[in-house]
């Protein structure tokens, strides 16, 4: 199976507008989720609190759970980690910070973004 490296952000971003990164990634592109275990930090981090990102990071969460998705231990920046993670196995990004985002793109990655209407673009 390929996979995809993704970001806090468009974790985020989707469950905010109801919808399940993984299936989207995993049946509308055929790609399996890899993501670092500082992803879930930011989740438990975001989630803890009582801003209004708070709720969809925890189910974003339980999402990542229960699709069972590769985790990658690690205890660096996440998103230095996933540059150097997407460089070294040459994977896709899929991202909602435009910063990274234009980062990767420098670097010669592709990367995507989840649209509000659930869409990978």
């Amino acid at each position: 199976m390929d996979y995809i490296v993704v970001d806090t952000s468009s974790i985020i971003y989707a469950t905010a507008h109801r919808k399940d990164i993984c299936e989207i990634l995993l049946e509308g592109m055929g790609l399996g989720v890899v993501v670092s275990s500082g992803v879930f930090r930011e989740l438990r981090k975001i989630g803890g609190g009582k801003g209004s990102d708070s709720g969809s990071a925890r189910a974003g969460a339980v999402l990542l759970k229960n699709h069972g998705v590769r985790v990658i231990n690690n205890n660096s920046y996440v998103d230095i980690w996933i540059e150097e993670y997407a460089l070294r196995h040459m994977l896709p990004v899929c991202t909602n910070d435009t910063k990274l985002k234009k980062k990767l793109i420098a670097e010669g990655l592709s990367v995507f973004s989840v649209s509000s209407d659930g869409k990978i673009r």
